[in-house]
Formats: structure tokens, C-alpha cells, sequence
């Protein structure tokens, strides 16, 4: 590989681990109408658990839903793989989440969390004229030796994540799976 595509490489990498912070900032700051239109493709998909949701409205009706009863959360990305492929790209990252509910808010601002997760994303991106952005989004389970789905949670996750409740009960990926 030659040193110019050596360095297009990484800075296409460096360009989709950006694009994971950005979305997890905004949908943090609950920016989602932003968050979806300078992460996802246009007929891009999210899947966190029940099925995947196509296409920009739909994904933002999501969020909307997902996050109505989040008084205030943190996304926190960490040990992302991603493989350039010219224009194509996957990235698998872990994921791990702090959420505080709106039910819980009159305890103050120095509660503890309701409820933490750690997880992973799947992604397949493209680059198009505007840059980098996903096509398919894929929440699924850490990897687990015992066969059944290693979803790390603390606290008392609400009924109302039903993604997640859902994502329990799917096959996990394999131990020495990607």
C-alpha cells in the first residue's frame, strides 16, 4: 500500500469513528433531527432489538419515542474496529450508556443512574458526497460463552425500552464471531 493510500485510509477511519462520536453527542444533547440527518443515510436503517427502522423519519420517530421518557443520558464509544473497503465500510464498536429517567428527576441532580447498559453496534457505512454516513446500524449483545445474550445492565431498565428487552432475548453473536 502506498503512503497516499495508507493515509486516505486513515483518515477515512478516523472520519467513521468521528461520525460514532458526532451521532453519540447529539442524541446525548437530544439533537435528533440533526443526529439523523448527518449520520444516517437516507434510506438508511437502525435495529435495537425489535426489528430495523428504514429510512430518516422513521429513525427519528424512533428516537423521539426511545428517548420521551430520558431525562438525560450518555452514549460512551470505546475498542471501535472499522474496516475501509473503498467507499464501503463496517464498524463494530462497544457501547456503554448511562440513562437517568424523567421519572426519578425530583431525587436531584446528583442521583445515581437508573439504569446502564454495555453493548455493541454493527455498521455498515458509505461515503457519499456529503461524507461518511450509516446504512445499516445494528445493535446486538456482547459476545458470550454461554449461549445465551450478555446484555451488562445496571439498575432497573423500563419496560419502555422495549429495543433492549427484545435485544435479551436474540441469539448472541459467537465468541470468536466479528
Amino acid at each position: 500500500m502506498s503512503l497516499e493510500e495508507t493515509v486516505r485510509q486513515l483518515a477515512d477511519k478516523q472520519a467513521i469513528v468521528d461520525l460514532n462520536h458526532r451521532l453519540c453527542h447529539l442524541l446525548d444533547s437530544f439533537e435528533l433531527d440533526r443526529m439523523v440527518r448527518e449520520v444516517f443515510a437516507v434510506d438508511g436503517s437502525d435495529d435495537h432489538g425489535e426489528g430495523p427502522v428504514v429510512g430518516r423519519e422513521a429513525i427519528l420517530a424512533w428516537y423521539e419515542d426511545s428517548t420521551a421518557n430520558v431525562a438525560s443520558v450518555s452514549h460512551n464509544i470505546c475498542n471501535a474496529i472499522v474496516e475501509v473497503d473503498g467507499d464501503h465500510a463496517t464498524m463494530r464498536s462497544n457501547v456503554i450508556t448511562w440513562a437517568w429517567m424523567r421519572s426519578t428527576a425530583d431525587q436531584g441532580p446528583l442521583r445515581p443512574a437508573d439504569y446502564g447498559l454495555s453493548l455493541r453496534y454493527i455498521d455498515e457505512l458509505t461515503r457519499y458526497p456529503e461524507g461518511w454516513r450509516i446504512d445499516s446500524r445494528v445493535l446486538v449483545s456482547n459476545v458470550s460463552k454461554v449461549g445465551s445474550a450478555s446484555i451488562i445492565a445496571v439498575g432497573e431498565l423500563p419496560r419502555t425500552q422495549k429495543g433492549i428487552h427484545a435485544l435479551a432475548l436474540k441469539e448472541p453473536p459467537a465468541v470468536n464471531g466479528r
